[in-house]
């Protein structure tokens, strides 16, 4: 009898990939020196992207089967010195519940490219700021085999949704950071 080993991780494959997305992350710009994060800082997260992360593109690059997975909520949390907005992301993962990851159906490419943010008031952006002056947004998006990204919003530029918290994050916090969780191309012109 045929023993098929598809789907099974490879031994010693998850120290390299480990190593392999360590090593491809791409640090744009630092201005300010606001990174590495201060441990004695507080944080505040903004992005549904830090719950609902992609890890993998669509179509045939959809097909990733991983042991385990960490988002960068559960992550902040778990690192050892971070003072965490903790009612903040307690609103993300309530806002989450109610409006949850849309997988399209879940049928061969029909995952869209981004995944609906959660607006804010400025009063919410300014409690948030009354907790910590360093900030870090998340933006996702994913792309691939029959849903190849184009020059759209949600494709390749941002949201008005995103635009919007982009700039009420930068207009009360004095150094943000943005995190783009995606393996392909996205539009840079806001950064500038």
């Amino acid at each position: 009898m045929y023993d098929s080993q598809a789907g099974t991780p490879l031994e010693g494959f998850a120290e390299f990939a480990a190593a392999a997305a360590a090593e491809g992350a791409v640090l744009l710009r630092n201005d300010g020196q606001m990174l590495p994060l201060a441990p004695e800082r507080p944080l505040s997260l903004f992005g549904r992207t830090q719950i609902n992360y992609y890890r993998s593109g669509t179509g045939s690059g959809g097909a990733v089967n991983v042991v385990s997975s960490t988002t960068l909520l559960q992550a902040m949390r778990a690192r050892n010195g971070v003072r965490l907005n903790t009612q903040l992301a307690g609103l993300y993962e309530r806002w989450v519940e109610q409006h949850p990851f849309d997988n399209g159906g879940g049928g061969w490419a029909a995952e869209p490219w981004y995944q609906q943010e959660m607006p804010l008031s400025d009063e919410q952006i300014r409690q948030a700021r009354a907790f910590s002056s360093q900030a870090v947004i998340v933006f996702g998006r994913t792309a691939g085999e029959d849903r190849d990204n184009a020059d759209v919003e949600g494709g390749y530029r941002l949201t008005a949704d995103e635009m919007n918290l982009l700039h009420q994050v930068c207009g009360e916090f004095d150094d943000v950071a943005v995190v783009l969780n995606t393996a392909g191309l996205i539009d840079l012109s806001w950064a500038d």
